[in-house]
């Protein structure tokens, strides 16, 4: 019939405003006040409440609710701490995701400058030069007579304008002319 209640630490007894048939053997009961429907009485040194019954039940039904609401509260702060970690984790993915993103475009940029440049240095070797000269060795029919004479040719070209000067024993000359690469398409 004892219901421990409350969370000052004082035992409440649960009573119809009396108590169960004391045991007469060493038993002190006193008195100490009275609040209302509500006794204060000590019984061996130890302190109690006398609650009428439905001011009893009262408090039950609320302590109960309490503790429900405290287990549900508990329930929804697990839920979401929860999804807080799973909202970390997922941080911490999209975090690690963003810095490969971020060295996969570092590498990207270094590597288009490294073809760019090689790109460059292959245009450099293979496209045409600015000052060239050239020379070479032919022959011609004299026309008085009808021999074959050698005749040697030089030239010079600035990008693709040429000046070409020939000259053997009888003759001279010079040519001008323009050079215009023919690009095939590569198989």
């Amino acid at each position: 019939m004892y219901r421990a209640l409350g969370r000052s630490g004082i035992p409440l007894l649960i009573a119809v405003f009396t108590l169960l048939p004391l045991r007469t053997e060493a038993q002190v009961l006193e008195w100490v006040s009275a609040s209302g429907p509500v006794q204060h009485i000590r019984i061996d040194g130890r302190d109690y409440l006398a609650l009428p019954v439905q001011q009893a039940r009262r408090q039950l039904f609320v302590m109960d609710s309490l503790r429900l609401e405290l287990r549900t509260l508990r329930q929804e702060l697990a839920a979401k701490d929860s999804l807080i970690w799973i909202l970390e984790k997922t941080n911490r993915r999209y975090a690690r995701h963003v810095g490969l993103q971020d060295t996969l475009l570092a590498r990207t940029e270094q590597l288009y400058r490294g073809y760019r440049e090689l790109y460059q240095r292959t245009l450099a070797l293979t496209g045409e030069p600015w000052l060239s000269w050239s020379g070479g060795i032919g022959a011609v029919r004299d026309a008085d007579t009808g021999d074959v004479v050698p005749v040697f040719l030089l030239g010079v070209s600035v990008k693709r304008l040429s000046l070409w000067g020939f000259l053997n024993r009888r003759q001279s000359g010079f040519l001008f002319g323009v050079t215009q690469p023919i690009r095939l398409p590569w198989p």
